[in-house]
C-alpha cells in the first residue's frame, strides 16, 4: 500500500498540532506522528498569557481548556525562599488542559 502526504508533521506538542491544524484546514493532506501514544504528556506549556486565546481565534477556550488564571506570581530563590509576591490586578495568563487544547487542534 503506497501513501502520499502533502507534509508530515513529527511531534504534535502545542506548535505541530497547530500546523497540522493550519494545513488541514488549507486542503492538504497531512500526516501526524507522535511518539507518545498520549498527547500532552510533557510537564511543560499548560501556563499560556492572555494573548494566546486571541492568536488562536479558531480554537475555543472554555472551561475544558482554561482551568485558571493567573493575576498573582511568587518569585522564589533556589532554596525555595519567597522572594517577592507580585500581584498583576488583572488576569495575565491561563494554566490550561493542555491535552484538551492538543485535541482541539488535531
Amino acid at each position: 500500500m503506497k501513501y502520499s502526504y502533502d507534509a508530515v508533521i513529527v511531534g504534535l506538542g502545542p506548535s505541530g498540532s497547530r500546523v497540522f491544524q493550519k494545513l488541514s484546514k488549507m486542503g492538504f493532506n497531512v500526516l501526524g506522528i507522535e511518539r507518545n501514544e498520549k498527547l500532552a504528556t510533557k510537564p511543560c506549556g499548560e501556563a499560556v498569557p492572555v494573548e494566546l486565546p486571541p492568536l488562536l481565534n479558531d480554537v475555543k477556550f472554555d472551561d475544558e481548556i482554561i482551568e485558571n488564571t493567573i493575576s498573582r506570581a511568587t518569585v522564589l530563590d533556589v532554596n525555595g525562599k519567597v522572594k517577592k509576591i507580585l500581584d498583576f490586578k488583572e488576569v495575565v495568563g491561563y494554566i490550561i488542559n493542555k491535552e484538551a487544547l492538543l485535541r482541539r487542534l488535531v
